[in-house]
């Protein structure tokens, strides 16, 4: 599967990367609604016990992959290079590219910002300006979640030619939907906002 995975076309390796991208966001749109329909009938302490046991149930499908897979890793050539070296080429490489040498300084500051916005900023919205109902911060999750997925089908199932293009826009949309959030004034308002801020995701990764 790597050999193909490394010999694939740009375009044959978008789409993979579409397909093991939207497993996750998958996750992230039906999660939350379940969530959110779950809270109406039971205790939030079950919902730690019931992500434990899914933790459980990862852990022997791992351990039943051992007949398949070898656990102990392949022995590597006297002269693989050193972190140093593998440090100094990465760094080589991004700084050659115009596009990596933005991105280099941008992704973390973006991730920083994303990450206060969604994982802080949209309980606390739910929280002073709609009553505090965690139903509703499952369902805007949710939202977020379905666009991920529908984003990531739509620029996995195109040729991307300009991908800086795609990659900037992406952030653009993310901006203007998380700004549209912060100004909702009405559930529905969020929930499409979160929706419309989704797409910038795939559009970026």
């Amino acid at each position: 599967a790597t050999v193909g995975i490394l010999s694939a076309t740009p375009e044959e390796k978008q789409a993979i990367n579409a397909l093991m991208d939207v497993t996750a966001r998958l996750a992230r749109a039906l999660a939350p609604a379940l969530v959110g329909l779950l809270l109406a009938t039971t205790l939030p302490q079950y919902l730690f016990a019931l992500d434990a046991l899914t933790f459980g149930v990862s852990a022997i499908a791992i351990f039943s992959l051992s007949r398949a897979y070898p656990w102990r890793p392949q022995r590597e050539a006297a002269t693989a290079p050193s972190i140093r070296e593998d440090l100094q080429v990465g760094w080589v490489a991004i700084t050659g590219h115009p596009v990596m040498r933005w991105l280099l300084p941008m992704k973390p500051i973006v991730n920083m910002v994303w990450g206060l916005a969604f994982v802080i900023g949209i309980p606390l919205l739910v929280e002073t300006r709609f009553g505090g109902d965690p139903r509703l911060y499952g369902f805007i999750v949710a939202a977020y979640g379905a666009g991920n997925v529908i984003g990531n089908m739509l620029v996995g199932s195109i040729t991307v030619r300009r991908r800086a293009f795609v990659m900037f826009s992406g952030l653009v949309v993310l901006g203007l939907g998380f700004t549209a959030l912060g100004l909702a004034t009405s559930p529905w308002m969020a929930m499409v906002a979160a929706f419309f801020a989704s797409f910038g995701g795939p559009m970026d990764d």
